[in-house]
C-alpha cells in the first residue's frame, strides 16, 4: 500500500471535479492517466482485489461482449473504438477505490474541497444569470436562454454536475448537522440553499428533480418522516416562490407539463420510441455502440406516434441506449454488473453503521446518486459517453473504497 508520507497520490481525486469544468480533453486525460496509474500501481505492487471479484468479472463480461458486438456493426470502427475506450471508467474507478482504501482523513479533505469547490461554481452561475455573463464573461449557452450554465458555456450540463457533487456532500451535512456548532450549521444550511437554487436556475429539468427528491429521501433518512413533513412543505412553498419569480424557470417548466399531456410528440418520448422500434430488428445483440446515430432515420415514420422517427447522437435513456445498441443480451449482462455493484454498496452502508459512521452520510449520498443514474425512468447523457458516464464511474470508484476504510474512532 502506498503510505500517507508519499501522498498516495491521492490528489487525483481532487483533479476530477476540476479537469470536468475543462470538458471533454481534459477530462480524457484524466481518465486515461488514472487508468495507465492504477496499472502501473497493480502490475508493480501485484495487487489482489478479491474483495471485488464479482463486479470486476460482471464488468469484463460486460465489456469483452460490447468489443465483439461492435466489430460486426454496421459502423465498425466508430463502434470499436467507443466499445474499447470504455475500460477507462473501470480502470479510473478501481484506482481511486485502492488510493481511498484506508484512508478515510483523506477522503474527508476531498470533502472540503468540492464543497468550495461548488460554492464557487454556484456563485458563477448565479452572477451569469443575474448579469448575463459569469465571471470570465462566458454567455449563457445553447439554444435555450432560459438555462444558464456557468462555466460550461455552451454545454448545458451544470445542473448534472451539481447532483452528482452535492448530493453525497449534503448528505454528510445532515448526518452530521446536529454535531455543529452555529457557525458550522449556518455555512452548512447556506451551501444546501445554494446549490438548491443554483440548480433551478440551470434550467436541467430531470436533474433539479432528481435532486430534490433526493434532498426528501436524505431528510427522511437522518431526521424522520415527522420532521420531513415541515421540511418538505417549505421546501415546496420556497420552490413555488422561486417558479414564480423567475420567468425562464416557470416558461420552461409549464411548456413541460403541456408537453407531458401530449406525451406522443414529447421529444423525449420520440427519441425512447426510435431507439425501441430500431432494437425489434436486432433485439438479442443490438446494433452496436455509437450505432444508434447512424441507423435512425428521420424520414421512416414511427409506429408509436404516427409521428417521423427523432434521432439524435443517443436514445437519452440509459436503459433504451443499451437495448438498440448491445440487445437483450448486453442489457441483462449490464444488469447483472449493477447488481453485484448494488450488493456490495448496500453491504458497504452496512458496515459503516455498524463500524465507524463518520461518513456513513456522505456515503449514503453517493448511494442515492448511483441508484438514480441507473434509474430507468428518466431521460439521461449518453451512458457512454465521457462526460456523464464519468460521473458514475468517479462516485462508484468512492462508495467501493469506503468497504476496506480502517476503523480509526477518535
Amino acid at each position: 500500500m502506498l503510505q500517507n508520507k508519499n501522498f498516495n497520490i491521492n490528489f487525483i481525486i481532487f483533479v476530477f471535479p476540476v479537469a470536468l469544468l475543462f470538458r471533454s480533453l481534459a477530462l480524457n486525460i484524466f481518465l486515461v492517466v488514472s487508468s495507465f496509474v492504477f496499472l502501473y500501481i497493480y502490475f508493480k505492487n501485484k495487487l489482489i482485489l478479491k474483495d471485488l471479484n464479482f463486479i470486476i468479472y460482471s464488468f469484463l463480461t460486460f465489456y469483452f461482449y460490447i468489443v465483439l458486438i461492435s466489430i460486426f456493426s454496421d459502423n465498425h470502427l466508430q463502434s470499436i473504438k467507443s466499445s474499447t475506450s470504455q475500460i477507462r471508467f473501470f480502470l479510473s474507478a478501481l484506482l481511486i477505490y485502492f488510493l481511498l482504501n484506508r484512508d478515510i482523513e483523506f477522503l474527508e479533505k476531498y470533502i472540503r474541497f468540492t464543497k468550495y469547490l461548488l460554492i464557487v461554481f454556484c456563485f458563477d452561475l448565479i452572477f451569469q444569470f443575474i448579469f448575463g455573463i459569469n465571471i470570465f464573461g462566458i454567455e449563457p449557452g445553447g439554444n435555450d436562454p432560459r438555462r444558464f450554465s456557468g462555466l460550461f458555456g455552451d454545454e448545458l450540463v451544470a445542473g448534472t454536475y451539481i447532483f452528482f457533487f452535492s448530493i453525497p456532500i449534503i448528505a454528510d451535512i445532515f448526518k452530521k448537522l446536529r454535531t455543529y456548532n452555529l457557525k458550522n450549521k449556518v455555512f452548512n444550511i447556506f451551501f444546501i440553499i445554494l446549490n438548491s437554487s443554483s440548480i433551478i436556475l440551470t434550467g436541467d429539468r430531470m436533474a433539479t428533480i432528481l435532486f430534490f427528491t433526493s434532498l426528501f429521501l436524505i431528510f427522511i433518512i437522518f431526521f424522520g418522516f415527522k420532521k420531513f413533513m415541515k421540511f418538505f412543505i417549505f421546501t415546496f412553498i420556497l420552490l413555488t416562490v422561486c417558479f414564480k419569480l423567475i420567468p425562464s424557470v416557470n416558461e420552461r417548466y409549464y411548456k413541460t407539463f403541456k408537453e407531458l399531456k401530449n406525451y406522443q410528440t414529447f421529444s423525449y418520448f420520440r427519441l425512447f420510441s426510435s431507439a425501441v422500434e430500431l432494437s425489434n430488428d436486432r433485439k438479442l445483440f443490438g446494433a452496436g455502440l455509437k450505432n444508434y446515430r447512424v441507423l435512425c432515420d428521420d424520414k421512416i415514420k414511427n409506429k408509436y406516434t404516427n409521428l417521423p422517427n427523432l434521432c439524435s447522437t443517443h436514445p437519452h435513456n440509459n436503459f433504451f441506449e443499451l437495448l438498440v445498441e448491445t440487445g437483450y443480451f448486453g442489457l441483462a449482462l449490464y444488469l447483472v454488473f449493477v447488481y453485484f455493484i448494488f450488493k456490495k454498496s448496500f453491504q458497504t452502508i452496512l458496515f459503516l453503521k455498524s463500524t465507524d459512521d463518520r461518513l456513513l452520510g456522505f456515503a449514503t449520498g453517493l448511494l442515492i446518486t448511483l441508484l438514480f443514474y441507473v434509474w430507468p425512468l428518466k431521460s439521461s447523457g449518453s451512458i457512454f459517453s465521457s462526460f456523464y458516464g464519468s460521473f458514475f464511474w468517479f462516485n462508484l470508484g468512492l462508495m467501493l473504497s469506503f468497504k476496506a476504510q480502517k476503523i480509526n474512532k477518535t
